[in-house]
């Protein structure tokens, strides 16, 4: 889900999510749990009067009176507000700090997503595992009561399939949308729309979306979850995974970048396989 580079791994496109509206941009996990974004990087610093230059100006739409965050090994240093730009860099005034800032801390935007909603993240992320017959049997049970003229009933199975979490979403789309009628695929597509408020925001269904964020998360279900779906490939089907540690992370992003194009997602059983 260290050094954060965003490392996508996407799974095959399923028939009903090409249907969905268009996705927002792609983010890795951990500017995701920040609702961080990096911008840029400080140039230049002159801390005695509290100014700094960014490498972003005018030509990546930074306005004046914009807000930024001054982040240095993920701990937030300082905030400014931007005074003066061009069409590549601006400046902005220290207006909090923790400490003082320094050429190379990177520039986000955004704020950090508070307690409850980090910890809703995660359960929805790492609620995804391998599908089991039970889970198509429920899901299309919950999808007879989608097809009601009664509008209660129709709420109510939205709700369970919301609690199904990461197996609903799977299941809905795997599903064929020929075989469905035109109201209840338009009424899957709102269940989709309801089950992917996070889903929307990482952009592949569970926590394989980031492994250097999974790598080193404090919860010991990214380590889990890693190992979960990736040690079905190469090398690891043959050698074993690693063993958890501070080397994971850059390993793992290495072998990526190398093995992205000998490996594809397998959503039924919710891991990677090799090609």
């Amino acid at each position: 889900m260290h050094r954060f580079v965003a490392i996508v791994l996407m799974g095959a496109a399923a028939p009903l999510a090409a249907a969905q509206e268009s996705e927002p941009p792609r983010r890795n996990l951990k500017e995701l749990m920040s609702q961080r974004v990096k911008r840029g990087t400080v140039t230049a610093v002159a801390n005695e009067i509290g100014l700094l230059v960014i490498s972003i100006g005018e030509d990546d739409g930074v306005a004046e009176g914009a807000e930024f965050e001054i982040i240095r090994k993920d701990e937030s240093v300082a905030s400014i507000v931007v005074n003066r730009r061009d069409h590549k860099w601006s400046a902005g005034k220290v207006v909090q700090k923790k400490t003082e800032p320094r050429v190379g801390d990177v520039v986000c935007s955004g704020s950090r997503f508070t307690d409850e909603q980090r910890k809703s993240l995660l359960d929805h992320a790492f609620s995804f595992r391998p599908l089991k017959d039970e889970d198509y049997a429920r899901v299309r049970a919950v999808l007879a009561d989608l097809e009601s003229d009664d509008i209660a009933v129709r709420e109510k199975s939205v709700k369970v399939l919301g609690m199904l979490e990461g197996p609903a979403s799977s299941v809905l789309r795997s599903l064929d949308p020929a075989n469905l009628g035109a109201e209840v695929r338009a009424r899957v597509q709102d269940a989709l729309k309801e089950l992917d408020r996070f889903n929307r925001m990482v952009q592949s269904p569970g926590l394989e979306s980031d492994i250097e964020f999974l790598a080193v998360i404090d919860d010991p279900r990214g380590y889990e979850r890693l190992k979960s779906i990736l040690s079905g490939v190469r090398p690891f089907s043959v050698a074993g995974f690693p063993e958890k540690g501070a080397g994971l992370a850059e390993y793992l992003t290495g072998w990526w970048a190398y093995s992205k194009g000998r490996v594809r997602w397998n959503a039924r059983d919710d891991r990677f396989e090799d090609r």
